[in-house]
């Protein structure tokens, strides 16, 4: 296996618990990949006081392979420069408020664009 220096190790875990997600893969060839994976309780990230992570490295699993395809026919070179992240899933509540907060700024952004249009004196419906 080729050689893994820690600091590789090292981003790839520093990136999972910098951005509060489930899963930090780094990719350093279309062979070997670092990936570091937060432990979850159900479709939550535990809360408790302990930080279990869990440490690979070697071979791509079937949706990385898919993934440095996508990457190869893309034209990225490898080793790539940003470790891919992936978070847990939303709950509901979580998405409706995310719908409301986006209908919030399109509605702020509507009238915005209305005062401006009304200060020109410029008529818009």
């Amino acid at each position: 296996m080729q050689n893994i220096q820690s600091n590789q190790i090292e981003k790839t875990v520093a990136a999972l618990l910098k951005g509060n997600a489930w899963k930090a893969t780094n990719y350093l060839s279309d062979k070997v990949i670092v990936r570091a994976s937060r432990q979850m309780h159900g479709k939550k990230l535990s809360n408790q006081g302990n930080l279990t992570v869990i440490l690979t490295v070697g071979k791509p699993n079937y949706a990385e392979r898919e993934f440095i395809a996508v990457c190869k026919k893309a034209g990225e070179k490898f080793p790539l420069k940003k470790v891919v992240l992936k978070f847990p899933p939303k709950t509901e509540r979580a998405k409706l408020q995310e719908d409301e907060d986006n209908a919030r700024r399109r509605e702020n952004e509507e009238e915005r664009i209305q005062a401006k249009l009304n200060k020109k004196g410029i008529q818009h419906f």
